[in-house]
């Protein structure tokens, strides 16, 4: 059973990496912005969009790892907001 909000945190994150267009964010960084609780979580749940395809992934020169939304993200931010108004 889906609980209901299955794709808000989706939602609001891919709007979130959309907003900064091309600019890589780190998982602290865009935890701060979207007000996640968890910040430890947060670097895990963007790589799983990223395995998803949904974000690009690298490493910064300090080996931090940063993402940024790839166009398929975009598509998918596309068609979210699309659902959210039927």
């Amino acid at each position: 059973m889906r609980r209901n909000g299955y794709n808000e945190l989706k939602l609001k994150t891919l709007a979130v990496f959309s907003r900064f267009d091309q600019a890589w964010l780190s998982a602290p960084l865009w935890a701060r912005l979207v007000e996640y609780p968890d910040r430890d979580g947060a670097c895990s749940y963007l790589r799983r969009l990223a395995r998803w395809g949904l974000l690009h992934h690298r490493r910064d020169w300090r080996g931090m790892v940063l993402f940024r939304i790839s166009d398929k993200g975009r598509r998918r931010l596309r068609w979210l907001r699309g659902k959210q108004g039927s």
